[in-house]
């Protein structure tokens, strides 16, 4: 065998005993002793799955949810806490509370309590480790709890008049002041007028609220009836919980009508004349042939009224028997003049006082013309003097004149006056 031959036997026997060994692997390994990165984006292993919303409490859908509550979402796997955020209609200010189950579970508390009664839909955005941007369903809502049912029934708190109370007006309304908004036709269907017939038909009127209600008769109530009303179980608030029944009655004044006298003729009110002088009857009220003007002045003491407690004065009249002075003298001195005036019981000062408010003028018509009567209507003046009582010494004061007190002519031109026939009538309601 030659030595080629020999070499060539050798090598076929080292081949047919050798160990096949594994390729050498040059990548590095990952962070966690995982699967290797090769920094490659078609072949490698960089994370490229978009995590998901996989939980949120409240659930979607979730109602009757109360007004403190957090809200919680629980992510498919760790996100970058600054990427989250969550968003709300209605708009509502959260705060990222906690991070719990290795940054998968965000724990989010509304800056201030929610509404109630409120259907609220909320979106969460954010990223994971990766970078990659939340996928899938991630907008969910909620309905918070309402408030708790209304089961306090409503309370009638005040009426108007007030039970029992006497001597009122015919045009009285009824006021009713409930604790709460009520059902407005239930408390209508409700109320009813017992007694007088007359007063049993008419409106009821409310504030904006419905808290108040105002029953107003079609027509006036009758003088000395005693009106009685009730309002049942029927009545409900908004929800339905019924009223404890109520009633109440009132009185409606007596109407009378006084005729009162002038005080004292010859004392402290009655001069015909620009200085006290002795009372001629009947007194004359115009001029005289000295060119000095004649005036009446009138006092009638309210102590009547006050003695009947009189609540309310509807008219007041100055009458006396109609003597017609002529139109010469309306044409000579003007229109007739009456005065609201008032002084001290002593007449020293009646001439200067100053006329309270503006004169009432009456032409010759409106003094009665060819009437038995004559008639002037001072009802505001005795109001006025009713009014302030206290410093007009419990008395309507008058001053009767013409608008001109002498027309200078040296020619008597007056209207004559009777005291002992004149009266100041005064009808008012009363106990």
């Amino acid at each position: 065998m030659t030595p080629s031959q020999a070499l060539f036997l050798s090598l076929c026997l080292l081949s047919s005993a050798c160990i096949s060994l594994p390729d050498i692997d040059d990548s590095l390994p990952g962070p966690d002793g995982g699967p290797p990165i090769d920094g490659g984006i078609d072949g490698g292993n960089t994370d490229q799955t978009p995590p998901t919303l996989v939980r949120t409490t409240p659930p979607h859908g979730s109602t009757r949810v109360p007004v403190d509550s957090t809200v919680e979402l629980e992510f498919s796997e760790a996100m970058v806490e600054s990427s989250l955020q969550l968003t709300s209609v209605p708009t509502v200010s959260f705060t990222l509370e906690s991070w719990a189950s290795e940054s998968k579970r965000a724990v989010f508390r509304p800056s201030a309590p929610l509404a109630q009664d409120q259907q609220y839909a909320l979106t969460a955005e954010g990223k994971d480790l990766a970078g990659n941007t939340l996928t899938g369903s991630h907008s969910f809502a909620f309905t918070t709890v309402g408030p708790a049912p209304d089961t306090t029934p409503p309370t009638l708190v005040s009426t108007s008049p007030t039970n029992r109370a006497l001597a009122l007006p015919r045009d009285t309304k009824i006021k009713l002041t409930f604790s709460e908004p009520m059902n407005r036709a239930s408390v209508e269907r409700a109320f009813s007028i017992v007694s007088p017939m007359e007063a049993q038909a008419g409106t009821m009127a409310w504030n904006s609220t419905g808290t108040v209600a105002e029953f107003t008769p079609d027509t006036l109530l009758p003088y000395t009836s005693t009106v009685a009303w009730e309002l049942s179980a029927a009545a409900t608030d908004l929800v339905g919980n019924a009223l404890s029944p109520a009633s109440s009655l009132f009185y409606v004044a007596t109407q009378r009508t006084y005729s009162l006298t002038p005080m004292n003729i010859g004392s402290e009110s009655h001069l015909s004349s620009t200085t006290p002088a002795a009372q001629i009857v009947p007194w004359n009220i115009g001029d005289d042939a000295s060119n000095r003007p004649l005036q009446v002045f009138l006092s009638f003491h309210l102590q009547p009224l006050f003695d009947s407690q009189v609540t309310r004065i509807l008219s007041a009249s100055l009458r006396w028997p109609h003597v017609d002075p002529g139109i010469s003298t309306f044409d000579s001195l003007g229109r007739f003049a009456v005065d609201l005036v008032s002084y001290p019981p002593s007449n020293s000062n009646a001439f200067t006082t100053a006329p309270i408010g503006q004169p009432l003028f009456l032409t010759y018509q409106d003094l009665g013309g060819a009437s038995d009567i004559t008639t002037v209507n001072v009802t505001p003046m005795v109001l006025d003097s009713w009014a302030n009582q206290a410093s007009r010494y419990e008395r309507a004061q008058f001053r009767l004149s013409f608008e001109s007190w002498t027309d200078q002519d040296s020619t008597p031109d007056f209207l004559q006056v009777n005291p002992f026939y004149l009266v100041l009538t005064v009808t008012c309601e009363q106990p």
